[in-house]
């Protein structure tokens, strides 16, 4: 082998990655380039060797060591380094829980529609028999409110002792069973829907709302049911005859009265607590006064009965509509009739609370800036 004439390393090294930017020189004149069978010239320049793995390795570069020409690979971290990489795993983790309470909250919002379904069409076939369930702790209660005395026939209901009045199928309250219930559940999903933090997340996940709404929903259906019949009972005793309302009419405004007054309390009852239990969480206190009524405004009260409203007309409207019982006929004309009292009737519940509390809302109002003034013209006379 020759040896590298003296001025051969004066030569301008050229850079390059690895070992190349340590033994890189120009080609010697002895050692030409010459491209091989395929065209291609070859990698290796001056007195480096044919391969990387040839025993001139050692004698020609013995700088070179055995790895020298493998890749070298250099981990890039951007400013922060760890904290960089932990706020990436903590977004995707927070981003796959996210998806995950998605399609949970969507299996829970076809769970409680399917349930609901399942119950009306329940009620739609079952007889009198088949609802005591229900039946039988009203009666008990009016019973013991109105003093009288029912005795139940087999497919007929539970009749009074004086054979004048008889709580059928009809009186059995499912439908606002199914309204009390939907009410709670979707109030829930929606409220949960916008709990986007991981400390809320594993409170939607739970599926005990449902069974818990549905107790609530029956409970209550029972209390309204309750006074409901008590009312009818109490009205059929009194003598008194209106021009402008049949008894039919008379009762049917009675119901809706009652049922939509006791939906529209167990809204606002629910509200509250839902609000009390979770002022204790952290940022409980931003959610509360986003979600609560700005003071000072009667509407607040109309804003609040929205939901149970819909929720309302949704159950008594759309489903006969649905069923089709706005057709030509007698039921046709009775289904207009209850849809013109069912459609009023809240109204005239939110209307006039709604008309008190800004009243009280505007008095109260009146009341803080007399005293701001009278603090005022004091602090000004004292200084």
């Amino acid at each position: 082998m020759k040896s590298v004439p003296p001025g051969g390393r004066d030569c301008v090294e050229t850079l390059g990655r690895g070992c190349a930017a340590r033994c890189a020189v120009v080609a010697l004149p002895h050692r030409k380039r010459t491209p091989n069978r395929f065209g291609a010239t070859p990698l290796t320049w001056g007195a480096a060797p044919d391969s990387i793995r040839s025993s001139r390795k050692g004698a020609a570069l013995p700088h070179i060591g055995r790895h020298s020409r493998e890749r070298v690979f250099t981990q890039f971290l951007p400013q922060g380094g760890t904290d960089f990489m932990t706020c990436s795993i903590s977004q995707m983790s927070e981003l796959q829980m996210s998806q995950r309470a998605t399609w949970k909250r969507i299996t829970q919002l076809v769970v409680v529609l399917l349930c609901a379904v399942a119950v009306k069409q329940y009620y739609s076939t079952a007889s009198v028999n088949q609802l005591r369930w229900i039946l039988a702790p009203t009666t008990a209660l009016v019973e013991m409110v109105s003093g009288s005395r029912f005795e139940f026939e087999p497919y007929a209901g539970y009749i009074s002792s004086d054979r004048t009045f008889v709580i059928a199928a009809s009186c059995s309250g499912v439908n606002f069973l199914i309204t009390a219930f939907l009410m709670l559940s979707l109030r829930k999903l929606w409220r949960d829907w916008s709990a986007n933090s991981p400390d809320k997340l594993s409170s939607v996940l739970s599926w005990m709302f449902i069974p818990a709404a549905g107790v609530v929903a029956y409970l209550a259906t029972v209390v309204a049911n309750t006074v409901r019949i008590s009312t009818a009972l109490r009205l059929r005793q009194l003598p008194f005859e209106m021009g402008w309302l049949t008894g039919s009419q008379l009762h049917r405004f009675e119901g809706i009265f009652i049922y939509f007054g006791f939906l529209l309390l167990l809204f606002l009852l629910s509200e509250k607590m839902s609000l009390e239990l979770t002022s204790s969480s952290p940022g409980a206190g931003i959610s509360k006064i986003a979600s609560a009524p700005p003071p000072g405004e009667g509407s607040g009260l109309v804003r609040q009965s929205v939901f149970p409203l819909l929720i309302y007309y949704a159950t008594t409207l759309g489903i006969p509509l649905a069923n089709g019982a706005f057709r030509s006929g007698t039921t046709a004309a009775d289904f207009w009739e209850h849809s013109a009292f069912v459609v009023l009737t809240p109204l005239i519940i939110i209307l006039p609370l709604a008309t008190l509390r800004l009243c009280r809302s505007q008095r109260v109002t009146g009341l803080y800036a007399r005293s701001r003034s009278v603090t005022k013209s004091k602090l000004a006379g004292g200084s």
